[in-house]
């Protein structure tokens, strides 16, 4: 049988507090009008319980170690669009496992978290409709991924800091095609840009997003589609770089033709 001594708050709550430290289970109410139920051990919450943060109004219910949120349990808030904000693991008051956690805009994810942060493999489900499924380091998309956008193209390779960084394949809604090497999101180095409908390919070198040499085939049997293309307006900078990176593709290209 439990020995709880239980005295009215001082301060003008008029709730009941239970002041027994080592008691197994007991309420707390402080000064701000936050509430905690749940189990205790030598003056901290530990165990299940209970926690109410009543001006944010936001609640915990799950496992507690040594005061902080440890283990499994749940995260409600005041966005009522969504039964919790978050569902999962808990690591010395962090997100810190497996976990399902919703966003204000509407978007959701499941997976991995390290440290409150989107850690490991995970999906994302945005609020406009795109989802993207793969690696994630420090709340950011890094490594490999796919990413299905909302306007219907799909990314699917390697990422770094949130942008697409490495080697990837992108295709756009129309079935346009590019297949090579990005960085900082921009199409960078060599890769091979394959038009849906007509057919023309140009492969080669792409420096920021441009294609800058290379060649341009026409893989339809049937002549191309007559379209205006605007040339942007451009202006070359790092020209020697350009050059050594043309003359180093070429050269590479040729002895690798050489050799078969």
């Amino acid at each position: 049988m439990l020995n709880l001594a239980i005295e009215k708050s001082k301060k003008p709550l008029q709730r009941l507090k239970i002041s027994s430290r080592n008691a197994l289970h007991k309420t707390i109410c402080d000064e701000n009008g936050d509430l905690y139920t749940g189990l205790w051990k030598d003056g901290k919450k530990h165990g299940f319980g209970t926690q109410e943060w009543t001006k944010d109004k936001v609640s915990y219910r799950g496992s507690w170690k040594d005061g902080r949120r440890h283990g499994e349990g749940i995260l409600y808030g005041a966005n009522t669009l969504f039964e919790f904000v978050y569902k999962g693991e808990w690591k010395k008051d962090k997100r810190n496992g497996q976990g399902i956690h919703f966003y204000e805009d509407g978007s959701r994810y499941e997976g991995a978290w390290k440290k409150d942060k989107r850690h490991g493999c995970g999906q994302m489900d945005y609020g406009d409709g795109s989802t993207y499924i793969g690696q994630w380091k420090g709340d950011q998309r890094s490594g490999f991924g796919k990413m299905w956008h909302a306007d219907g193209a799909t990314y699917e390779g390697h990422w770094e800091n949130d942008k697409r960084h490495g080697e990837g394949i992108l295709i756009t809604k129309k079935g346009d095609k590019y297949k090579g090497f990005w960085e900082n999101d921009q199409k960078h180095g060599e890769g091979k840009y394959s038009i849906n409908e007509n057919g023309l390919e140009f492969a080669g070198l792409w420096i920021n997003n441009n294609f800058c040499c290379g060649v341009l085939e026409v893989k339809n049997s049937e002549a191309p589609i007559p379209m205006k293309l605007e040339i942007p307006k451009w202006t070359l900078r790092n020209s020697q770089e350009v050059i050594d990176n043309a003359k180093k593709y070429y050269i590479e290209k040729s002895e690798s033709s050489a050799q078969k």
